[in-house]
């Protein structure tokens, strides 16, 4: 399995593409928020979340100068990005939360091959393969939206 950084890297290459998503304020690692009560959390713009998942086996191909380790690990991911409560306590509104789970998933979509992030923490990420498109997986217990796609990334273990 690859290492727990494969998120962070991940996280480090939406935060340069697309701008105004941040870490620790609209992007996060391993769960959404459970509030938007939280001040670093946005509470005017959709947050994402970047979550590790059981991907696929490893490609059953050894590098014998790695000491006998797979080629590549392919591990999942998913993301869920989150819609804000309505404005002036009006009803959520589903268009900029899926509009940002689809610009996540382009970007995802179109990662330079056998790229390593620049100040990451893992190694090459030779490419990102989504597995879904953004769907409706559910609307929280305040109403708010909430999109995922799952995607399986080919890294260098």
């Amino acid at each position: 399995m690859a290492s727990t950084g494969l998120h962070e890297d991940l996280g480090l290459y939406l935060e340069t593409e697309i701008t105004g998503l941040t870490r620790g304020s609209r992007m996060f690692g391993y769960q959404l928020p459970a509030s938007t009560g939280n001040p670093s959390v946005s509470s005017t713009a959709p947050i994402a979340a970047i979550i590790p998942e059981v991907g696929f086996a490893p490609v059953d191909r050894f590098v014998p100068a790695s000491g006998g380790l797979p080629a590549f690990d392919r591990p999942g991911i998913r993301i869920r990005v989150r819609s804000t409560d309505g404005s002036g306590g009006g009803e959520p509104l589903p268009e900029a939360s899926f509009a940002l789970a689809s610009r996540i998933h382009r970007e995802l979509s179109s990662y330079p091959p056998n790229s390593t992030v620049a100040g990451g923490v893992h190694g090459a990420i030779g490419a990102v393969e989504p597995q879904s498109a953004p769907y409706l997986e559910e609307r929280d217990a305040r109403g708010r939206y909430v999109f995922a796609f799952r995607a399986i990334v080919w890294a260098t273990p």
